[in-house]
């Protein structure tokens, strides 16, 4: 079992971005990390591309969601983020085979998966402190952390932590502010395993690109 960590950043993070191929440009998230060297022509390749193994996953919010925003805005704006991803035309299957769906509020903002006991997929808002001290300051915007069965890809648990200690975001897109659907529809590309992309039109592109990126480009359908 493994964990790893998927970063949006204000600014282009080295070594989380993957180089496109000439069949793709989005990547699958895989059970081997690449080396922060790793500049290569194609998708990284080494490793098995994660996966849901359930077509229904759940997904819950901290209590009390951010100063920023209350629960049922961060339900409503996730429920959007999830929407642009689950209803994309697939060919010629139709639509995705997942669904992710809210299953309520939990006390617990530490991410990771709990293995003893019960567990979620939690969203969590980091008002007082962003906990990454590798993370320069606020060009990190959130993070999704995944943790899956290194012999066979399969995901346990998908965690997202939002950087509200050192960002401002809007729930309209407005303003100077970040625009948090933008960052969310994002963060679940991570959490159903489809790794960074160097189109800069995609919602995968690692690099924020504001309100552009709630909109899904090709590349994002296509991965």
């Amino acid at each position: 079992m493994h964990a790893h960590r998927a970063l949006l950043s204000a600014l282009l993070s080295i070594g989380l971005a993957f180089v496109p191929s000439v069949a793709r440009a989005f990547c699958r998230e895989t059970t081997v990390k690449p080396p922060l060297t790793f500049a290569g022509t194609t998708c990284w390749d080494q490793g098995l591309d994660v996966y849901w193994k359930n077509g229904c996953i759940g997904y819950a919010i901290q209590e009390g969601a951010s100063s920023q925003l209350t629960v049922s805005q961060a339900q409503q704006t996730l429920d959007t983020a999830i929407a642009a991803w689950t209803s994309a035309a697939c060919t010629p299957s139709g639509q995705p085979s997942i669904a992710v769906q809210f299953i309520g509020t939990v006390a617990c903002h530490t991410p990771g998966y709990n293995q003893s006991s019960g567990n979620a997929n939690i969203v969590m808002f980091d008002d007082d402190k962003w906990p990454y001290a590798s993370s320069k300051d606020a060009e990190t915007l959130a993070l999704t952390q995944i943790t899956y069965n290194l012999d066979t890809g399969e995901l346990y648990d998908a965690d997202i932590e939002v950087n509200t200690a050192q960002n401002k975001f809007s729930l309209d897109g407005s303003g100077p502010s970040t625009d948090l659907l933008a960052v969310l529809t994002h963060e679940m590309g991570h959490f159903l395993g489809i790794a960074h992309s160097l189109d800069m039109n995609a919602t995968m592109f690692a690099q924020y690109q504001g309100a552009a990126m709630e909109s899904r480009a090709s590349d994002d359908v296509t991965g």
